[in-house]
């Protein structure tokens, strides 16, 4: 039975309570092993990964930090607060 027949057969018999379970990550192995996530999760991983490989925004994250921890960074005008906070 392939992994995929396995797949498809676990999915078909899994009660309908349960099937939550497949919107989160299921590894298989056999030969080889591949996991299967939901397309949520796989542009969430996307973003984060390009996040982490861009130096530019790397850093610009941690000026940011920095300058929230030390109460320097860009204060919102009432305006923009009133915007922001309306959502």
């Amino acid at each position: 039975m392939t992994i995929k027949e396995q797949l498809i057969r676990e999915i078909e018999q899994a009660p309908e309570s349960s099937l939550i379970r497949f919107m989160q990550i299921w590894q298989f192995a056999k030969q080889s092993s591949f996991t299967a996530i939901s397309s949520e999760d796989w542009e969430q991983y996307q973003e984060t990964l390009f996040v982490l490989q861009n130096d530019d925004l790397m850093k610009q994250i941690s000026r940011s930090m920095a300058t929230h921890e030390e109460r320097q960074g860009y204060q919102p005008s009432k305006e923009e607060m009133d915007e922001i906070l309306s959502f």
